[in-house]
């Protein structure tokens, strides 16, 4: 073994050597690195999940309030159906009530122009029967020789007062 083999590994050992302490000292130098970010990332996730606990109790605080405007709100509009069908009902009566009396009271109408309706049938009838009559009497007169201006001419002016009406 030559004094160059003996060189060639004393530089060898040392390089390990060197490597090694350089190798322990990025080990320390980055141990302590990796110490400093967790500690600045866990201030950092502290004061993060502070925040997020901030908000999630706002977030539960609101839904809170809102779930028991909800409630409020849905016991209004419970009462305001309520009273919806309570007018409803009131009126549904009252609509079927009043129709009832005006379908009674159509009836009776109808009932009432029928019989008018015959009434005036049978007075024209009745017309018909005196006019009838009428002229068979004004005949019977005219064939006793009796006409409307004789029977006027009692001291009536016919103009004025019309023609005389027969006595009986």
């Amino acid at each position: 073994m030559s004094p160059d083999f003996w060189a060639i590994i004393t530089v060898g050992i040392a390089i390990l050597i060197a490597i090694a302490t350089s190798n322990r000292s990025l080990r320390r130098e980055m141990s302590e690195r990796i110490t400093g970010v967790q500690r600045e990332l866990g201030g950092r996730i502290d004061r993060l999940s502070g925040r997020v606990d901030a908000l999630t109790e706002r977030i539960n605080a609101v839904q809170r309030e809102l779930g028991e405007r909800i409630d409020r709100l849905g016991g209004r509009v419970d009462a305001l159906t309520e009273r919806i069908n309570v007018v409803q009902r009131e009126l549904g009566g009252r609509i079927d009530a009043l129709a009832e009396r005006i379908n009674a009271v159509q009836r009776e109408l109808g009932e009432r122009i029928d019989r008018l309706s015959k009434r005036i049938d049978a007075l024209g009838e009745r017309v018909g029967d005196v006019r009838e009559r009428l002229g068979r009497v004004e005949g019977l007169l005219e064939g006793f020789g009796l006409t409307r201006r004789k029977r006027a001419g009692q001291g009536r002016d016919d103009e004025k007062h019309g023609p005389a009406l027969p006595r009986s």
